[in-house]
């Protein structure tokens, strides 16, 4: 048998197992394959293939290739030395800090007593307790957010001890001579007057004292009379209670206080706030009904004023190129202009900071709320307009009598008070004391906080003015004198008309006074009467020329205020250089 019958003989047991199996393809194994014979090379086949070797191109050189083939022919240049940085200076170390101040330690307040906690039995369990339950009735069912009875609900809370309690403990310090005081504080408990404990009665006084033993504070024209004044009242004074707070400007408060002297324990000493001079301190009998009074007349209490009721005097305040007022910055004294007369009184503990044109009949901001900063300075500038074709006026509030402080600005830099109040001989006797110490013409029902913002300047009325002229020699002085009557009188065209046609019967002097209050108020009438009764033909001519012309209305600049007054200020700086 051949080889070729002895392969296929040994194939066919296989493919009669491919068949006998499951339907797989996978489990069957492929038939072995014959080696490949291969011939032997020989001496005549090698020199064919390194024939076509030798005949095959030489594979081309890439650009990178060539590049790094000039590289290594040709040595890279020299690069540039290497500059060397400077060394940096050494920092010097910083300054030591101070120490840093340890916050005491805030003492834990003891938390509240919990109620105890209501055990809830769970589903399933019996309950912990043997007594039968009994059934809870509809109404009283609640609610998981609570925990409180239907009773508990009903009930009303119970106030705060500090609430509850309506009568101030007497002071255990008022014994002896000052034990009727113990009792009038428990009588005046109601409105709202507060006795305070011996250490704070020691403490305010000794801060009062100290208040007048350093220099002069801000916001008050001091003279040295009523410097000494403060400083005899406050020796003896003690505190005795505090009233109701009464609410200011950017979030400040004003405290009515009571002071008394040990040596006359039947006198008591008010004050709206402490910051007011000593000397305008009010004297009180120590009784309900004086307490009373001074809360309602000069304090927290006091209404609104009354317009139709109220006095109002006008007085020559002074010129601005002589007034002086304060820096709050370096403390010289500086000529008084309208920003200079508003820093001062932003710093004044009797009257607001901000003053309002004669465009508001009220203040316009008395009623607001707290204002941002940049609300406040939209306010301030909006508050400023004035009346078309009038004379500029800036009004304050009194903060305790709820007086109008005004000051008009008329020509060549000259100021005019205008206040209007309510009389009140409440503290006349305080007045007629403040009179003989600074030499002052006040109106003996004049408001105390007004007389703390009047004092430093001039206060002269029109019959002042009228004596002063009636003994002046001087003609220029005379001239003068008439320009400040007509201006404290311009608002009355009677005592106006009286006091000109006086001038008029006077020399040249007082008619040219005469004839520029009339252009400045407006005054055709006195124009054309002194035109025709004056004897200057250069003042005649001036006349005739302005009547033809017409007179030109007051001009006011983006602030409010008079377009000239800085120029007559300077003039006014230049001539006394002179």
């Amino acid at each position: 048998m051949t080889a070729t019958k002895k392969r296929t003989a040994a194939a066919k047991p296989a493919r009669t197992a491919k068949v006998g199996k499951a339907k797989s393809k996978t489990s069957t194994a492929a038939p072995p394959t014959p080696a490949k014979k291969t011939k032997p090379a020989t001496a005549k086949t090698a020199a064919k293939k390194q024939a076509s070797a030798e005949q095959k191109p030489a594979p081309a050189e890439t650009p990178a290739k060539k590049q790094a083939k000039r590289r290594a022919r040709s040595p890279p240049p020299p690069r540039p030395p290497r500059r060397s940085r400077p060394k940096r200076r050494a920092r010097s170390p910083p300054p030591p800090r101070p120490p840093r101040r340890s916050r005491p330690k805030r003492r834990a307040k003891p938390a509240p007593p919990r109620p105890p906690r209501r055990s809830r039995r769970r589903r399933g369990r019996p309950p912990r307790s043997r007594r039968p339950r009994s059934p809870r009735r509809p109404s009283t069912l609640r609610s998981r957010a609570t925990s409180k009875k239907p009773a508990d609900l009903a009930a009303p809370a119970k106030k705060p001890a500090a609430i509850a309690r309506k009568t101030t403990p007497p002071a255990e310090w008022l014994v002896g001579s000052l034990a009727p005081l113990r009792e009038l504080a428990e009588a005046v408990a109601d409105l709202g007057v507060r006795a305070v404990d011996d250490d704070a009665s020691k403490e305010a006084g000794q801060a009062l004292r100290e208040r007048y033993a350093d220099n002069w504070t801000l916001g008050v024209l001091w003279s040295p009379a009523l410097w000494d004044a403060c400083q005899a009242r406050a020796q003896p004074l003690r505190l005795w209670a505090t009233g109701p707070a009464q609410r200011g400007a950017r979030d400040r408060e004003f405290i009515p206080s009571f002071y008394l002297d040990p040596a006359e324990p039947g006198r008591l000493w008010y004050t709206p706030d402490p910051a007011l001079p000593a000397a305008l301190f009010v004297p009180l009998p120590a009784t309900r009904a004086a307490i009373e009074q001074a809360l309602t007349e000069f304090g927290p209490h006091t209404p609104p004023l009354d317009l139709a009721e109220a006095k109002t005097v006008r007085a020559f305040m002074g010129e601005a190129g002589f007034l002086r007022v304060p820096s709050p910055y370096s403390g010289e004294l500086e000529p008084a202009g309208p920003h200079e007369l508003d820093r001062h009184f932003n710093f004044s503990p009797v009257v607001t900071p901000h003053a309002w044109g004669s465009a508001f009949v009220d203040d316009p901001l008395h009623d607001a709320g707290k204002l941002s900063a940049l609300q406040e300075v939209v306010a301030l500038r909006e508050i400023r307009e004035q009346l078309a074709d009038s004379l500029p006026r800036f009004t304050r509030r009194a903060w305790f009598s709820r007086a109008f402080v005004a000051i008009e600005m008329h020509t060549e830099g000259r100021y005019v008070w205008e206040v209007t109040y309510r009389p009140s001989r409440f503290a006349s006797e305080v007045i007629a004391e403040l009179n003989k110490i600074v030499d002052a013409p006040f109106p003996a029902d004049l408001p105390l906080d007004v007389a703390a913002a009047l004092h430093g300047f001039l206060f002269l009325d029109a019959a002042w003015f009228e004596a002063t002229i009636a003994g002046e020699t001087d003609l220029r002085q005379r001239g003068a004198l008439v320009s400040a009557a007509l201006a404290v009188v311009s608002d009355d065209i009677v005592e106006a008309a009286r006091i000109a046609r006086a001038a008029l019967a006077r020399d040249e002097a007082d008619q040219v006074a005469v004839a520029n209050a009339a252009l400045q108020y407006n005054w055709q009438f006195l124009l054309e009467e002194l035109g025709s009764r004056t004897a200057s033909a250069e003042l005649r001519a001036q006349i005739t020329a302005v009547l033809a012309q017409g007179i030109p209305p007051p001009q006011v600049d983006e602030h409010g205020e008079p377009a000239d007054l800085y120029d007559s200020i300077r003039d006014t700086e230049e001539q006394d250089d002179a």
